[in-house]
């Protein structure tokens, strides 16, 4: 077995292709795939970011992708994961035939470190343990640090076995009868849109309504650079965005900005609308149609993505476990750990300057 170790540093048809034929045969999520890192690295990137994506070779086949950057915070500059604080989970892209040991991985370490002797510190953030059986070797093998919990929905095959095997009796009454209250107003409608023109349009609402309802709390969200972003997922033909939104006769109360990715929903960004109707929870309801969609068109999974809150327990049959690894290489790493430390044990996942990510995945509001 001859393994070859090699590093790009630049998005290129070379590296796409080898990524696109590793990929099919992995297990990632949406955040791993070549469409949403590159689309990424398009419009943040503003050439100042080093990326280095390693590209591990197998007798020459191509075998894995490990999609790493060099970042610089507090005049300290540490290696992690390709855009780790714009996404949701990070994992390793390999192909189900081929394992990360640890030897592997420390060659690697001491080929970017010696490559790149900028590096004071590595700090991999927002570890998956693991997809399906696949683990993942930057957790199993490497001395990481429990992040926080994030939650899922193996979904049955009838709606009927969700409520009766998933939610608790409790929940599924309040859904029923804030749904009840609400019809009494008028006509409740829930609808996915299908054109790109439509889901720009709904999204455009609901960017404008997550800036008023961040303005009155007097938190930063959005810029040009995020609206072009989600843009661009849904013109990429090679992804699924999925637009969704509840109505009340005309009058919308909540839009949904999914992903589907392999048989599994992504809970992504939702916000509910200022209105009267606010107390009824429309957010919550958005959710309740959101999931028998998904039982309906057979999806495996329905993912809430990164977020420990408890709200998403209660719609929830499974727990991700996440975790984060820190080592220091130099002294200018050992002051920037306290701050790294720091700043995971006030991580606020709902703080809109954390990343474009966090700004609406906290709340059903």
């Amino acid at each position: 077995m001859n393994i070859k170790i090699e590093i790009y540093e630049k998005f290129n048809n070379q590296l796409k292709e080898i990524w696109t034929q590793i990929q099919k045969d992995s297990e990632i999520t949406v955040f791993q795939s070549y469409e949403w890192l590159e689309g990424l690295f398009k419009i943040f990137s503003k050439n100042k970011l080093l990326p280095i994506i390693v590209c591990i070779f197998e007798d020459n086949i191509p075998k894995a992708i490990i999609p790493f950057e060099i970042k610089k915070k507090n005049f300290c500059y540490y290696l992690c994961w390709f855009f780790q604080d714009k996404i949701d989970f990070t994992f390793p892209i390999v192909k189900k035939n081929f394992f990360l040991n640890a030897t592997i991985l420390n060659n690697i370490f001491n080929l970017i470190i010696k490559k790149y002797p900028i590096i004071d510190a590595i700090f991999l953030d927002k570890q998956l343990e693991n997809i399906n059986s696949y683990e993942n070797p930057y957790v199993k093998l490497l001395k990481n640090k429990f992040h926080s919990n994030s939650y899922k929905i193996r979904l049955p095959i009838t709606n009927k076995k969700y409520e009766t095997q998933v939610l608790k009796k409790s929940f599924l009454v309040q859904n029923n009868r804030k749904k009840k209250i609400l019809k009494k107003y008028g006509k409740l409608k829930f609808k996915t849109v299908k054109s790109n023109q439509e889901k720009i349009k709904l999204l455009q609402i609901l960017l404008e309504n997550k800036k008023i309802r961040y303005f009155r709390v007097k938190k930063k969200v959005f810029n040009i650079n995020d609206k072009f972003f989600f843009e661009s997922l849904i013109n990429n033909k090679n992804l699924n965005i999925h637009l969704s939104y509840l109505k009340i006769n005309e009058n919308f109360l909540s839009i949904h900005y999914g992903i589907i990715f392999r048989e599994t929903y992504n809970y992504y960004i939702i916000s509910n609308i200022r209105s009267v109707f606010e107390r009824y929870s429309p957010g919550r309801l958005l959710i309740h149609f959101l999931i028998r969609f998904c039982i309906k068109n057979k999806f495996f999974f329905f993912d809430f993505l990164l977020g420990d809150e408890n709200y998403k327990k209660n719609w929830s049959n499974e727990i991700n476990k996440i975790f984060y690894y820190i080592k220091v290489i130099k002294l200018k790493g050992w002051l920037n750990f306290y701050i790294l430390k720091r700043i995971l044990r006030n991580l606020d996942i709902d703080r809109p300057n954390q990343a474009i990510r966090f700004i609406g995945s906290g709340t059903q509001n």
